[in-house]
């Protein structure tokens, strides 16, 4: 899968999906020659031409044999700032002597017949076969070495890239941007997707005309934040879900990020994507090496659909914890909106006792089992149970649960402290917070300074402690805000940049710590909803909240924009009461479950006050979702009529592998007067087979042919009569 040719100085990672293609230019400067589709050999056409270009800078070297060598005019693999290339760089050090003219040039390689792992981070896990090219380059007169890695994974049309650092001077540097991907484009005519949005908006699909200048994308917030994912996509004009050229990348990391798309003067363009350099910085010791997070690129000549789906099969392959690989998720009740903070030991055995009558797999304590947890005002850090609400302890609540048949799980917020709490009141000096100026609350809580090695010891312990004599099959674990007043009484002036940093691998730290202890727990990870949705979260947590509205007809764009980078089975969706307690919108329970089947189904209100219909409604959507689940969450998914294209209609669907089964999903906001008829068509059907479509209202069933379904369509019809509604279809293949 990887080779090195000598004579023209080139890698190729290729395999019968993809290849990528990197040279070594006569300067010793590592270049960019082609990511896309498979070929079966490399020449010398990918080398971009030496020409003069004026006002351009000359590298060091033999100047008078160098007018038509410009950095600025060549296509990098990992540029670097003072160099004389005026673009984007994706690595700036300040060196002990106080310059940043930072020259690498190519030193050696290695081809190792493994996936490459990183020992700071999380990254891709390759189960199947995997090689990794790691490609040294040097600054020879600052003693700087820099490791580029790049895996290849199989046949899948994935490339993952990392980045060490390591310090060989005498000399402390200090790294003020180490970005872990960068990619240089000579062709095309380009769009540029990404996922922007807020709490309870998170991802909408934003699609932009790539023009002249630098458009930088990114969040400061210490998180991957609500405002915008980890994620950018570069696509030809033409391109929609289903044809055209896209090249995809997504961090491995749950912190600040950044996301550049570049177009310069001559129209060459340059994406990139790492950690958000605005409030970074980190000083390396001599012989010491710093790690940046893995970048995730694909290439789809399949259109967007395809892009996603190179992620999506990635993602549970390489990313999620390889036990819940293909693992169908439990059905849940979390009794968050159902009773918020008022709730006892009687009132979640009641709510325990009709989740066991509905069939569900799993019962959720969410926020109030804690310390003197009545509001959210107090208790955060104090984990050790509420005895006022649960006098028997979480013991009485877990074995009740056990008895009758459900897994038991609970909800954390361990990297929070709240004022009112014995560990505040303990550990002040525990909390971020800006130097000899008062603290800035959000939601009334603070954040732990989780860059200390003894405050991850201080959660973990007491969590393990807490959770010692019960059986938990489930935790959420949830993080209120962002991060402000970032500053560390741990760390020392010159080393604040790197608060940020350290506090997501002190995250991973307790992650990693939790995930040893309770290796089959079933971790689902929260920020307010979906404000930490990324790959690093995902390494630990196979399944996210996917945000905190509930509104189903919200949840239509979030989880379409959602499923751009990750599958449905990762995606955390309930069923909540009406009026929602977002929107304040009345929607029917038919609909909230049509939407939510479009992830990981769940229930989240006070399920005791259901009426006998309700009930026996939402028996038949667990059946419903349980004899298709497997389709739902681990097939092929398509999406079909965007949202945000026009936005009252949306449906996509999910195939299985066999192609005998799918689910095709039709959502309309609101009907018209003289509404146009809707057609819908199916993908991904075996053309020669000969089907069975029915529609779980019970308004359609008809028979057809693969090809039929798939280049004629089928019509909507009888048309959807209300606003707020959808169609759910079965189609099911007929044996011969």
């Amino acid at each position: 899968m990887i080779q090195f040719c000598e004579t023209t100085k080139k890698f190729m990672l290729s395999n019968a999906t993809i290849s990528y293609i990197i040279g070594v230019d006569a300067q010793g400067v590592l270049t960019h020659e082609y990511f896309g589709k498979a070929i079966r050999s490399v020449s010398k056409l990918g080398a971009m031409p030496e020409m003069t270009r004026n006002w351009e800078v000359q590298p060091i070297g033999d100047l008078d044999n160098l007018r038509n060598y410009s950095l600025g005019t060549v296509n990098q693999e990992f540029p670097t700032f003072g160099s004389g290339d005026f673009r984007q760089s994706a690595l700036k050090v300040r060196f002990g002597h106080g310059g940043v003219n930072c020259d690498l040039r190519y030193d050696s390689y290695e081809i190792l017949s493994e996936k490459h792992q990183l020992t700071t981070l999380p990254c891709a896990h390759a189960e199947e076969m995997g090689e990794t090219l790691m490609i040294k380059l040097v600054d020879e007169v600052e003693q700087l070495e820099v490791k580029l890695y790049y895996s290849i994974y199989g046949e899948q049309p994935i490339i993952s890239r990392s980045v060490e650092v390591v310090n060989a001077s005498s000399q402390a540097i200090e790294i003020q941007k180490c970005l872990s991907a960068s990619l240089d484009f000579t062709h095309g005519t380009f769009d540029f997707i990404h996922l922007n949005g807020a709490w309870g908006r998170e991802r909408h699909i934003i699609r932009e005309t790539i023009k002249p200048g630098a458009k930088r994308l990114a969040s400061n917030r210490g998180i991957t934040s609500h405002n915008q994912a980890a994620f950018i996509a570069l696509l030809e004009r033409d391109t929609n879900e289903f044809s055209g050229h896209v090249y995809g990348m997504q961090l491995m990391y749950s912190g600040n990020h950044v996301e550049i798309v570049e177009q310069d003067h001559y129209r060459n363009i340059r994406a990139q994507i790492g950690i958000g350099d605005d409030h970074f910085n980190w000083v390396l010791q001599p012989g010491e090496c710093f790690e940046a997070p893995e970048a995730i690129l694909t290439f789809s000549e399949h259109g967007l659909n395809g892009m996603s789906q190179n992620f999506h099969r990635f993602i549970e392959n390489n990313v999620i914890p390889p036990q819940f690989n293909q693992a169908l998720r439990p059905i849940l009740v979390n009794n968050w909106e159902g009773t918020y903070f008022d709730f006892n030991e009687a009132k979640i055995i009641e709510m325990m006792d009709t989740a066991c009558e509905l069939g569900v797999d799993l019962f959720v304590l969410d926020d109030g089992w804690f310390g003197k947890r009545n509001s959210d005002n107090v208790s955060l850090g104090d984990w050790t149970v509420n005895r006022e609400k649960l006098p028997n302890g979480l013991e009485k609540i877990a074995k009740h649960a056990e008895a009758n048949g459900l897994m038991f799980g609970i909800w954390i917020e361990p990297e929070m402290v709240s004022i009112d709490s014995d560990l505040y009141r303990k550990h002040p000096d525990w909390v971020l917070n800006g130097y000899q100026k008062p603290l800035s609350p959000s939601r009334n809580q603070h954040i732990l300074d989780f860059s200390r090695p003894e405050v991850v010891d201080y959660v973990f312990n007491l969590l393990k402690g807490s959770f010692a004599n019960i059986t938990l099959s489930y935790i959420k674990w949830d993080m209120n805000r962002n991060l402000s007043q970032v500053y560390s009484h741990y760390l020392l002036a010159g080393q604040q940049g790197e608060v940020p940093h350290r506090y997501v691998l002190g995250m991973y730290e307790l992650a990693q710590r939790i995930r040893n202890e309770w290796p089959h727990l079933l971790i689902e990870g929260c920020s307010g909803g979906g404000g930490r949705f990324d790959l690093g979260v995902l390494s630990y947590a196979p399944q996210i909240w996917a945000s905190d509205n509930t509104d189903a007809v919200e949840r239509i764009k979030i989880q379409y924009g959602t499923s751009i980078i990750a599958p449905p089975s990762t995606m955390g969706a309930h069923v909540s009461a009406v009026p929602n307690h977002q929107t304040n919108r009345v929607t029917t329970l038919a609909h909230r479950a049509n939407v939510a089947y479009g992830g990981l189904l769940g229930y989240e209100l006070d399920i005791t006050q259901l009426t006998d219909d309700e009930k026996a409604c939402m028996k038949q959507q667990i059946a419903f979702y349980r004899k298709y689940q497997s389709v739902l969450q681990f097939g092929t998914f398509y999406r079909l009529l965007s949202p945000f294209d026009d936005d009252n209609e949306a449906a996509w669907m999910s195939i299985n592998d066999d192609q005998s089964v799918a689910i095709v999903s039709y959502f309309v906001n609101q009907v018209e007067v003289s509404f146009p008829l809707r057609k819908l068509y199916p993908v991904g059907l075996l053309p020669e087979k000969l089907y069975k479509i029915e529609s779980t209202d019970g308004k359609q069933q008809f028979e057809a042919y693969g090809d039929e379904l798939m280049a004629i369509g089928f019509y909507v019809f009888p048309q959807l009569e209300s606003d707020y509604s959808s169609r759910v279809y079965v189609i099911e293949m007929i044996e011969a």
